[in-house]
């Protein structure tokens, strides 16, 4: 591993240098994107999309601001850092390294001792997470990043990976807990393989500027986007169109002209199932059973860019 100095405070520097740094490779925390659309890991709802990802890389969406859970665990990583050193008696250290094989693959360590043997990844989580660590899990779309540090640190997933160590902390600031989990060194190194894999072909994309849903559906895309835009424009003047024709319509029944028909029309109310359901004694999962078969849809729609 070649390690990278930047100036500034024990842990993530949160300067320029750094931030451009993790701009021009791929980082631990973007192992789980890749992993997860690469269906090595399920993805996270939570999770940014790769074209995100891609957008960040290239410079065309800036960085992702710091929402208030990584603000918290950026506060009190040294204070879990300094917890687990007590409790295990492991001395490490935050680093910052590149893969001598594979230089765009880097990570960003909050632990990781002197002779580069054990990788610790802490968290500071919600609830919800912390109570999964409580009952002896590791989060699997952590893993990736858990793997992607490894690769980082350890070069290519190989048998020597087994006298390695990888230890996943979760830390609790209000109380001082700390729960430690081990990581299995062999479904790490799986992940690995096929995430090598996943950065690699990413990469590609990045170098080349070429957005990673490919040429193709870039095109269709274009043509769609460029189709919705004007419908969206047509959709507008009719709407001011139809406004103007109901205010000359009056009060009258119907009018037409000009190639146009306007009337009025009553129509009747939808069906309150509620109270009918309730009035015959009918539990309403009954109608779960009379419902039609069930149709799929497809969905399209323009994601916001910034």
């Amino acid at each position: 591993m070649k390690t990278i100095i930047f100036e500034g405070e024990t842990g993530s520097p949160d300067c320029p240098e750094w931030h451009a740094w993790r701009q021009q490779g791929i980082g631990g925390s973007d192992a789980p994107v890749l992993a997860g659309d690469a269906g090595i890991v399920q993805k996270a709802k939570w999770m940014d999309s790769v074209q995100a990802l891609w957008e960040m890389k290239t410079g065309k969406r800036g960085p992702k601001p710091a929402n208030p859970a990584m603000m918290r665990g950026r506060k009190y990583e040294e204070a879990a850092r300094i917890a687990y050193e007590k409790s295990t008696r492991n001395l490490v250290n935050s680093a910052f390294g590149e893969n001598d094989k594979w230089p765009y693959v880097r990570a960003s360590f909050d632990g990781l001792s002197f002779d580069g043997n054990l990788i610790v990844e802490i968290k500071v989580p919600g609830d919800r997470t912390m109570q999964m660590v409580r009952e002896g899990n590791i989060p699997e779309y952590y893993l990736p990043q858990l793997a992607h540090q490894a690769i980082v640190a350890w070069g290519e997933p190989s048998p020597s990976w087994q006298g390695n160590a990888c230890h996943f902390v979760a830390f609790v600031p209000e109380t001082g807990e700390l729960v430690r989990r081990d990581a299995c060194i062999q479904r790490l190194a799986d992940i690995a393989h096929g995430l090598l894999d996943a950065e690699s072909r990413f990469w590609e994309f990045v170098r080349l500027g070429v957005p990673p849903c490919g040429d193709v559906w870039q095109g269709a895309s274009a043509i769609w986007l460029s189709a919705h835009a004007a419908l969206e424009v047509a959709k507008a003047a009719e709407e001011r169109a139809k406004k103007r024709l109901v205010e000359l319509l009056g009060d009258s029944e119907k009018r037409d002209g000009a190639g146009v028909l306007v009337y009025r029309s009553s129509r009747q109310g939808a069906v309150d199932y509620g109270p009918l359901l309730r009035e015959y004694g009918i539990p309403p999962e009954r109608l779960d059973g009379l419902r039609k078969k069930a149709s799929q849809a497809i969905t399209i729609k323009p994601v916001g860019r910034t």
